[in-house]
């Protein structure tokens, strides 16, 4: 959604009274374009290596899911969903594609081994302890 997308849906929300509806069209915009859900890869052989997480849409259900998984391929089939957008390389240094529809574990079968082990780690501690906390200014 653009700007004057944007603006006029807030418009018609507030002249129609529905300042609960203006206000989450807001919310939802600004998560879009913050910088809240962005984890920067530390693995120093990979400079410029990120990755952005939904910011919502985790249900109570995945905890359980997570926690049943029993490999790899099952945790990172929970994990793709909840991706937006990524800088992630093949182990050639190419750019591997996030397609926007279905993603299967597939896509990260030329990924170096250590980007998946850190994407896994990456996930789990957005999701359990930067996304559950109070969100800084």
């Amino acid at each position: 959604m653009d700007a004057s997308e944007l603006s006029e849906q807030i418009r018609q929300s507030i002249e129609s009274g529905e300042w609960s509806l203006a206000l989450s069209a807001l919310a939802g915009a600004w998560g879009e374009v913050s910088e809240f859900g962005t984890v920067y890869c530390h693995l120093p052989d990979y400079p410029g290596v990120w990755v952005r997480f939904a910011t919502r849409g985790y249900p109570f259900r995945l905890r359980r899911e997570w926690e049943s998984a029993s490999t790899d391929a099952a945790l990172i089939g929970i994990i793709l969903p909840r991706v937006t957008a990524w800088n992630m390389p093949d182990v050639d240094g190419n750019p591997i594609p996030l397609p926007s529809g279905e993603r299967g574990i597939e896509i990260l079968n030329d990924a170096d081994d250590s980007l998946v082990v850190w994407l896994l780690r990456a996930f789990w501690r957005f999701w359990r302890i930067e996304l559950s906390g109070p969100r800084k200014n």
